[in-house]
């Protein structure tokens, strides 16, 4: 005789126990965590253990019925009584303190509503009465005439009000201005991230491992990351554009449904990008680590498929991560510069928020070993990102050279004690180069100003100092914020200089575009 387990498994494949599956794609294409039960044999299911082994219908607290919420309708009770929780042989009700209560042994005609439905409508006799409050009383009733209330039906009832008040906001709402546009560039750039995801599975079964996943260069893979730069990144930062001019066009209170439907449609692909990926889920704590910063400045053709390196690329040319790369040519050229020109005692130079210094990295690949004596202080509170810094730069002084003209001081401590300790660089200074280039997006207002105030007080006399600060116009807002959860404190150029303007008085101010138009310099010049 066959049993029914071998039955089972000829018909769906084997069945055994084992530990829960994690499916992380749901069906509406979103990456959502979800446990799928392990399969057990019945002898191995548990039963009720203690006195839960006499058999008792559960109680539902008002609590387990939301968004339901219960009402007890009496006769000659102008005020419907909210219900505490029910079972299907009984309910708990609020009654006012004060009233008096029916007689218990007789019976009362109730209706317990949940709305506009009715979950049941008959005889009940009052079982107990127990005062909560100086202003309520619990009474307790039982269900009489052999009827019951259908507590399934109600859970039912309780699920399908959920559904209704989870399901997006976005569906059904009144179109405004931007949204439609918005909603309709989502689908369409869904569309081909998904055709594109397709192709190239394609194309990379049929390619050799080593041209899209090697690091030797060959004509095969520079062709392939040169198509890459010509054909997918100019469409991917072309729509994103669009998408950010259609988010700013949609009225405020449709922000956050628009950023539901966003990520519904278009995360989990996204997400593929390791840099994205990274920003998003911010393993270090914050989104603009050093290692975002790597792949900003050098490591885009990066990814465990050629989709992922794809949309890496295209990522990382948005104009968000050009504005970086932008602003580190600026202080780059404004040290090699003040380097040349150099001819008295040492250059000093800090870097507060230096992450990887890549400014700093790139100079000193540059720079003549008989240059000036240039003593540079790299301020950071994330050690990984000076051990980096200390690893790249280190070993570029000893193959160049440089050991006799070059100090570098890596200072590792946090943002908090650089905006109130005034003496945190004492010994160091005064400065002739300040660099912070990404700090201030993150500062309110009268932080910034205090920093500020404390670059000045720390600059030598002709000394400069360089501060950044993304513009509101950045057109990299909508990914940014929608899929890396990443908001900055914007400010145009004018309000800059009226920080420091406030800030420190007596300075000379100028400011530096950069030809992103999103990442402008601030020039703070001690005269």
């Amino acid at each position: 005789m066959t049993d029914t387990s071998t039955v089972a498994a000829r018909r769906f494949g084997s069945v055994h126990a084992g530990p829960a599956r994690t499916d992380e794609r749901s069906t509406s294409g979103v990456f959502q965590p979800t446990v799928v039960p392990a399969v057990r044999n019945y002898e191995e299911l548990d039963g009720a253990h203690g006195r839960e082994v006499f058999f008792r219908p559960e109680r539902y607290r008002a609590a387990d019925l939301l968004p339901l919420q219960p009402e007890v309708v009496l006769p000659d009770v102008a005020a419907p009584c909210a219900v505490i929780d029910l079972s299907s042989g009984g309910i708990a009700f609020e009654w006012p303190a004060g009233r008096p209560l029916p007689t218990s042994h007789l019976p009362v005609h109730v209706d317990v509503r949940a709305g506009s439905r009715s979950l049941y409508c008959g005889l009940v006799r009052l079982s107990s009465v127990r005062r909560t409050s100086d202003h309520c009383e619990v009474v307790g009733a039982q269900v009489l005439g052999g009827g019951q209330i259908d507590v399934t039906d109600v859970l039912h009832l309780r699920d399908v009000r959920r559904l209704a008040l989870d399901t997006h906001p976005e569906h059904g709402a009144a179109p405004v201005l931007g949204r439609e546009a918005f909603r309709a560039g989502v689908a369409d750039f869904r569309i081909w991230l998904e055709d594109l995801s397709d192709e190239l599975a394609r194309a990379e079964r049929t390619l050799p491992w080593s041209v899209v996943h090697g690091e030797t260069s060959s004509l095969a893979r520079d062709e392939l990351r040169q198509w890459v730069l010509e054909t997918i990144v100019p469409r991917f930062v072309r729509t994103c554009g669009d998408l950010d001019r259609c988010l700013r066009g949609a009225a405020p209170e449709d922000g956050n449904a628009l950023k539901v439907l966003s990520q519904r449609h278009l995360h989990a692909l996204l997400m593929e990008a390791p840099v994205l990926h990274r920003c998003y889920h911010k393993p270090l704590g914050y989104a603009g680590d050093f290692e975002v910063m790597r792949f900003i400045y050098e490591r885009w053709f990066e990814g465990p498929t050629l989709f992922a390196r794809a949309l890496n690329t295209a990522a990382v040319a948005l104009p968000g991560a050009a504005a970086v790369r932008s602003r580190k040519d600026m202080l780059l050229r404004e040290l090699s510069a003040t380097a040349a020109a150099w001819t008295g005692g040492p250059l000093r130079v800090v870097s507060v928020a230096a992450g990887p210094a890549q400014e700093v990295y790139e100079f000193l690949s540059a720079i003549s070993p008989d240059g000036p004596r240039v003593d540079i202080v790299l301020f950071d509170q994330d050690k990984q990102a000076l051990a980096l810094a200390h690893a790249r730069i280190e070993r570029r002084i000893e193959r160049r050279g440089l050991g006799t003209r070059i100090r570098v001081t890596y200072l590792h401590d946090s943002i908090k004690r650089l905006l109130h300790d005034a003496t945190l660089f004492a010994g160091f200074g005064p400065f002739h180069l300040v660099f912070c280039a990404g700090l201030f997006d993150y500062l309110p207002v009268r932080t910034a100003g205090v920093l500020t105030r404390n670059f000045w007080d720390n600059l030598a006399p002709g000394g400069r100092a360089f501060i950044g600060n993304m513009v509101p116009t950045s057109p990299s807002r909508w990914i940014m914020e929608h899929h890396m959860d990443w908001s900055l404190i914007y400010r145009t150029p004018a309000e800059m200089v009226d920080m420091a303007r406030t800030a420190a008085p007596d300075c000379r101010l100028a400011t530096i575009d950069d030809p992103t138009g999103v990442n402008p310099l601030l020039v703070m010049e001690r005269v």
